[in-house]
């Protein structure tokens, strides 16, 4: 399980290249869908692609996920405006420490990061990121953020600096050399929240199914006790996992799921629920964050157990799962859904939302598909 779902099982059954190396389909997976967002939301991480707007100035700005609240908050930014560099962040959080406290400690530990650009660094802490898709209001200026609460901050620190046009790189570099803070007026938000957030997600749909096969079968090695999970016994969903080949499973039985199914899975408020089912094939359905979210995958596959159905809990940073498995086959009735965020997860409450599939055939490979 992805340790941004708020896992902290490590299964050792399973190899370091297949946690780290596919970690591509598990980004994909839990940073660029309807369950980054949630996920965020749940355990107050970073938002890629979340923006706030303010409308006195026409920005965008980069946001957060608060727990407590249903609206994002901002991250500390500097925005590189045509009028001049701008410092944005939220003062409740400021407050805490002292406004000029905390704006000399962020431009200390920006230009720091800022250094280890020079001489080759071997760890930057310095990320450029173009922005493929613009925020549908408000301009978008380059800017630079780190995406680490004031409690957080350290020398450890990285800085995200996220731009339109590769010219805006030098633009960011020249302004922040010649910035100086303190003797224009700071710019600051009064409040916590947006009034109207905007999130921005697109994500492969491909790439989503092969990290919940991937899911489906680490838990599988985890449960079984006379079935190896290996490429003799699975090599269709193995192939499909790994090496992203083959068909894999049907985008119209597979995916995230009418949130209304979700709950005959029965998830607790504070973890995850997996329901794996072996009925000629394998399948798994899944409850994210108390059933805010849900998934269900399939796949073929063989089975030795004595047991036709497994049900899985894992509640949230907790090393105590518990797995109880059963011979009755329960009914399933799953809707499959991949983009009316309505069905999906209607406890985001986001507004104005613009839903878009779009399928893409793409070139057979030898031996693939």
């Amino acid at each position: 399980m992805p340790k941004s779902l708020g896992c902290v099982v490590a299964l050792r059954c399973v190899c370091n290249g297949c946690n780290n190396a596919m970690s591509v389909i598990d980004k994909e997976l839990v940073s660029k869908t309807p369950l980054g967002i949630v996920a965020q939301q749940e355990l107050d991480t970073s938002t890629d692609g979340l923006w706030d707007y303010n409308a006195e100035h026409d920005l965008a700005l980069e946001a957060r996920i608060v727990k407590e609240l249903d609206a994002p908050a901002l991250w500390p930014q500097v925005v590189f405006d045509d009028r001049g560099p701008m410092f944005w962040f939220d003062l409740a959080e400021a407050r805490q420490v002292g406004e000029q406290r905390y704006m000399k400690a962020f431009l200390g530990f920006l230009r720091r990061a800022r250094d280890t650009l020079r001489g080759a660094h071997k760890r930057p802490r310095w990320l450029w990121m173009p922005v493929a898709h613009l925020p549908r209001r408000g301009r978008f200026p380059p800017r630079v953020f780190t995406p680490h609460g004031y409690r957080e901050w350290s020398n450890r620190i990285h800085f995200l600096c996220r731009y339109a046009k590769s010219v805006d790189r030098n633009k960011i570099l020249w302004s922040l050399d010649n910035w100086h803070p303190f003797e224009g007026k700071v710019r600051e938000k009064e409040y916590w929240g947006a009034i109207d957030p905007e999130a921005q997600m697109s994500y492969n749909c491909r790439d989503v199914l092969r990290a919940l096969v991937k899911i489906a079968l680490n838990l599988l090695a985890h449960v079984c006790v006379r079935t190896p999970v290996n490429e003799d016994t699975f090599p269709e969903a193995i192939a499909f996992v790994r090496y992203d080949q083959g068909s894999g499973p049907s985008r119209h039985d597979c995916g995230f799921v009418w949130n209304a199914d979700v709950a005959a899975l029965g998830c607790p408020a504070d973890g995850h629920k997996f329901r794996l089912t072996h009925d000629r094939n394998w399948a798994m359905d899944c409850a994210f964050f108390g059933g805010r979210i849900g998934a269900t995958v399939a796949f073929p596959g063989p089975s030795d157990e004595q047991w036709n159905r497994a049900e899985i809990v894992a509640p949230l940073e907790s090393s105590q799962w518990s797995v109880e498995t059963s011979p009755v086959i329960l009914p399933r009735r799953m809707h499959v859904e991949w983009g009316d965020l309505s069905r999906i997860a209607p406890s985001l409450r986001i507004r104005n939302v613009e839903h878009r599939v779009r399928f893409e055939r793409r070139p057979s490979k030898k031996h693939s598909r």
